[in-house]
């Protein structure tokens, strides 16, 4: 093969020695003397040994090869298959048949997993190319003992060729003993130690966490522990590693995990070595245990494919592992102040998001090799303007901003969203010189969209049950094809031959009319559209990353347009089409109601929808057009969030027999007001929103994010009459998640593997009232005493982390977290997303009865000596039932201090309410 030799003298030329590690200038400075290494130590680089080498960015679309097609490579395969991660997966295995038809299987449910392409074959040298490469062979029999020689003797024939046809893949070795193996790999491969990990004791700590969940009763998230050294039954669990909520638990019982420890916690440990004889015995032929392995295989994969730092034990050259792949986002408009708002505004939330990256910038340089540009710049549509009146600003505009995203950004696919699209894809394929095929417009998707959604309403149908396609100019002139309309692939055209036409008696064809009025309807309504064409963006942006090769109706360039046939008739359509058994009947189970539509109410309904937290979501609020506005732009993206229902009204009756109710509605917090300078005017608008949810929901449970949050959660308890349990506030979950996400960025380490808690009251700067004078305290609370990273406490490595006496100033980050939402309020003028996406993470826990432990705002009297009524924030577990149990931490005096004066200022504040 041509190619072979230069991909290897490249692969030789990036690691130069064989085995020797690249390196990266590290925190150190050298005595010119012996060339000795002097250590400069800071918290950062002793918690954090030095990466030794950044390994080379990897090529879209993502394709992924499995060595070994039996139980343990193929729980792999579905494991990465249901997250999606990659668009190829190559099965290998010696057995061409097995391989084949284990392809093939999956191949008929690929409509499910994104429509990746998966390859069964023998040939090994189908592995080129790849990004990684899961060595999962010679997987033993049942009751057979590992046989280390024959597996050193089988890699010593296939490792070398899978370096040389994917030399800058990263090798991931199942194969057991793994560590073993992960260290053969490594010297018969020649790559550096960065780019070939084993599954370590990833699987070992799941189930160590696993085991502490069931004796705790908490959610397994809510646990931070690790399991170190060989995998297996001489891995090593770390009991001085066990965390809930910040709380390291040796704090409450120090003999835990030890052998005179009187409620032997140590029995687990025990347990998790025995894990593997144990399953392997019961599963007997259906073994060996391979699906926990999968899945912990597919979180490597994933962690290494996005770049996301997360922090997992895995089998490494000692002292390092990091492989760096983009998973960036790049946010470009004039206005920078605005982009970087949004841009920090979504950052927040990184923990909710698999930590991307997220710039904000007026630079276009920052566009350097994006995949994708989406461009949405220009003047949109207005109901009293022609696409003709803003074409002429928009082709401006596009002179300027198409060469240098196209200067920057060489190979990336245009994605064209500004109006009119069809025009301006041709303008942006012209003035960027890219192929046809590399410039798209939205098109007509999002009608398309629009029309399957309307048929479906008519039918009373599902909307993913219906194929319907409209063709050809996005607007009035755009086309609905009748011809195509089919329910579950039956064409409704063959029962009614008139249909779309004008003689149709049931007029079908005011569907189109519809869609055509949608986008008009909207804008009047609530002054823009967003929602629904940035769903059809993301599928599109999908496809194209992920080259699933999904068929869409989108704008491209074309010499000549297809005659399209008159349509004919019918007399009924509904009845003959569907039999009725029964009459459908909601249950209201995981009913969701937001009451307000403002900026943070929708970025609620939105994550809620698109995480799939709910099948039933109510929009309530007193302006009807922008209500209704809001409502069928989300409804119109129905197909893309698994056809949940989306209904709104201005009477509260529609909330009935929610499962949850979410408050977002209130007075605006303006620049410059403290949270606290609301609580009058936002518990006046409590007393009309709150008994009227729990009169049509009485078992429902409340979750306030209205400002000032902790007060207002106190407001609705009182006017509710609802136990305390059933209401609660966001509180200081969003506070946490911009700690932890502030620590990773100065750990350099996913926000995920940074445990930090942060208390008390939500937000800014607080006022205090003293009767004479106001006296401006920080009263949330940071509980660095209890900030970890795998299980290893900064106050540990640096006792004065958080306090003043801290030479490196770790404590700014606390006032970072405290002046962030007024940063970006400054900026953009509110905030919304990550407030949204930390409610939604909070609805699920409640939903889905997880008992997840989330900072959140309940009632803490008698709790750490609080004598107060008071709603403060500390970690809760959530579930059906809403506030289960508050976690018990051991907090330094000077936290305590702080949080009973918080619980005092809230108490003050409170007594001068007027319900």
């Amino acid at each position: 093969m041509a190619d072979d030799g230069s991909d290897t003298s490249k692969r030789g030329d990036i690691l130069g020695d064989s085995n020797a590690d690249s390196k990266v200038p590290d925190e150190t400075e050298c005595d010119d003397a012996d060339k000795t290494p002097i250590t400069i130590t800071t918290t950062k680089n002793a918690l954090i040994t030095t990466q030794l080498g950044p390994c080379d960015a990897y090529p879209h679309p993502v394709k992924i090869s499995i060595m070994g097609a039996r139980k343990v490579g193929m729980a792999c395969a579905i494991a990465i298959l249901m997250r999606h991660i990659a668009s190829e997966i190559c099965l290998i295995d010696q057995n061409s048949d097995k391989a084949s038809a284990e392809a093939e299987d999956i191949q008929h449910a690929g409509i499910f997993l994104g429509c990746p392409l998966v390859v069964g074959t023998s040939d090994i040298y189908k592995v080129k190319d790849s990004t990684v490469v899961v060595i999962a062979v010679c997987e033993k029999k049942l009751e057979e003992e590992v046989n280390v020689k024959h597996n050193i003797e089988v890699f010593k024939k296939i490792i070398p060729i899978i370096a040389k046809l994917a030399c800058k893949a990263v090798l991931l070795v199942v194969t057991q003993p793994i560590d073993v193996m992960s260290y053969i790999t490594w010297k018969l491969s020649k790559f550096p130690s960065s780019r070939v990990l084993g599954t370590g004791t990833l699987l070992d700590s799941c189930r160590f966490q696993d085991l502490l969940s069931r004796k705790l009763g908490l959610a397994r998230t809510s646990i931070n522990c690790m399991t170190i050294g060989a995998q297996g039954d001489t891995s090593v669990s770390i009991w001085s590693s066990v965390h809930v909520a910040g709380t390291k638990i040796r704090d409450i019982n120090p003999r835990m995990g030890e052998a005179d420890d009187p409620e032997k916690w140590r029995d687990i440990s025990e347990a998790v070595n025995k894990t593997d004889t144990k399953l392997n015995r019961k599963k007997g032929e259906g073994g060996p245990n391979c699906w926990a392995l999968g899945f912990c295989t597919a979180e490597i994969v994933d962690a290494i494919v996005r770049n996301t730092k997360a922090v997992l034990p895995v089998s490494t050259y000692i002292h390092w592992k990091n492989i760096r792949l983009a998973s960036e986002l790049v946010l470009i408009d004039v206005n920078e102040d605005l982009a970087k708002a949004e841009a920090e505004d979504i950052s927040h939330a990184a923990a909710y998001l698999g930590n991307p990256r997220i710039v904000g910038t007026k630079d276009y340089a920052c566009a350097r090799d994006a995949a994708v540009c989406v461009i949405t710049v220009g003047s949109q549509s207005r109901e009293d303007l022609r696409p003709a009146d803003y074409l002429e600003h928009n082709l401006k505009i596009f002179k300027d901003v198409i060469p240098n995203v196209s200067k920057y950004a060489p190979n990336s696919v245009l994605l064209i969203l500004s109006k009119p699209v069809d025009i301006l894809s041709y303008v942006a394929m012209k003035l960027s010189g890219f192929p046809p095929n590399r410039v798209i417009g939205l098109g007509t998707f999002l009608d398309s969209c629009r029309f399957q959604y309307f048929i479906a309403q008519k039918l009373g149908l599902s909307a993913n049950a219906i194929q319907a396609l409209i063709i050809g100019e996005s607007g009035p002139a755009s086309v609905p094809v009748w011809s195509a309309v089919a329910v579950m692939g039956m064409p409704l055209k063959d029962i009614n031959k008139e249909i779309g036409t004008r003689t149709d008696p049931e007029s079908w064809g005011d569907l189109h009319a519809k869609v055509v009025n949608t986008d008009n309807e909207l804008i009047l309504k609530k002054g823009y559209h967003s929602w629904a064409v940035g769903i059809c963006a993301g599928e599109i942006v999908d496809a194209i990353v992920r080259n699933t090769c999904a068929c869409f109706t989108v704008s491209t360039f074309m010499k000549k347009k297809e005659g399209v046939q008159r349509e004919k008739k019918m007399t009924t359509l509904k009845d003959q089409l569907l039999t009725t058994v029964t009459e459908s009947v909601s249950t209201g189970k995981n009913k969701i109601t937001v009451v307000g539509v403002g900026q943070v109410g929708m970025a609620c309904a939105f994550s809620i929808l698109t995480n799939h937290v709910s099948s039933d979501v109510v929009l309530i609020d007193v302006m009807a057009d922008k209500l209704k506005g809001e409502m069928l732009d989300l409804q119109h993206g129905s197909a893309f969030m698994k056809n949940a229902k989306v209904s709104a009204s201005t009477d509260y009756s529609v909330s009935v027999n929610s499962s949850l109710c979410i408050v977002t509605a209130g007075a605006r917090q303006r620049e410059g007001e403290t949270r606290l300078d609301l609580v009058q005017r936002n518990t006046d608008i409590f007393k009309g929103i709150i008994p009227e949810l729990v009169k049509y929901s009485p078992n429902t449970i409340l979750l306030i994010v209205s400002n000032p949050v902790d007060i207002l959660t106190y407001v609705a308890w009182k006017l509710s009459g609802l136990p305390k349990n059933r209401v609660i506030g966001s509180g200081t979950n969003l506070d946490s998640a911009r700690f932890r996400f502030l620590l990773s960025q100065k750990l350099n380490v996913a926000p995920t593997s940074c445990h930090g808690w942060i208390i008390g009251e939500h937000g800014d700067t607080s006022v205090y009232y003293n009767y004479e004078t106001f006296v401006f305290l920080f009263v949330s609370v940071p509980l660095w005493s209890g900030v970890n990273v795998a299980g290893v406490r900064l106050r540990d490595l640096n006792e004065y982390v958080g306090t003043d006496k801290d030479e490196e100033h770790w404590n700014e980050l606390h006032k970072q977290v405290i002046q962030s939402a007024y940063q970006v309020i400054k900026l953009k003028g509110y905030t919304s997303w990550a407030i949204g996406l930390s409610v939604s993470q909070l609805a699920s826990a409640i939903l889905r009865n997880s008992n997840q432990v989330h900072a959140v705002s309940t009632l803490v009297t008698d709790h750490h000596g609080i004598k107060e009524e008071v709603f403060l924030s500390l970690p809760c577990t959530l579930g059906e039932d809403g506030v289960t149990h508050i976690v018990q931490q051991k907090l330094t005096d000077n936290e305590l201090a702080s949080l009973h004066t918080s619980s005092a200022m809230m108490h003050k504040v409170q007594e001068s309410l007027k319900f």
